[in-house]
């Protein structure tokens, strides 16, 4: 099975499970799918992989974004920050 892309070039379906391919900027997902679905497990699940492998740029980003907002009195939110925090030596807060 194929799916369309934006070129017109199609993807099959073994890639789609590729991690690499991954979407550019899965902060932006997070941001989709907690404000637009109101999906707050899957942002969280969007979110856990980028903290666990940001050098600091989107920790810092998670700390202040109003787009998820919604995710930072979750405490599996708080959690993974706090570890990212950890890992790259930030200031909590």
């Amino acid at each position: 099975m194929t799916f369309p892309c934006r070129t017109g070039e199609g993807l099959d379906e073994p890639r789609l499970a590729d991690r690499s391919r991954q979407p550019e900027h899965p902060l932006q997902l997070a941001r989709a799918l907690a404000t637009s679905l109101g999906d707050l497990d899957a942002a969280l699940g969007m979110l856990g992989p980028v903290l666990e492998r940001d050098p600091g740029g989107n920790i810092d980003s998670a700390k202040t974004d109003p787009d998820i907002a919604g995710l930072r009195d979750d405490p599996r939110f708080q959690k993974m920050l706090a570890e990212a925090q950890a890992r790259v030596g930030a200031k909590p807060g």
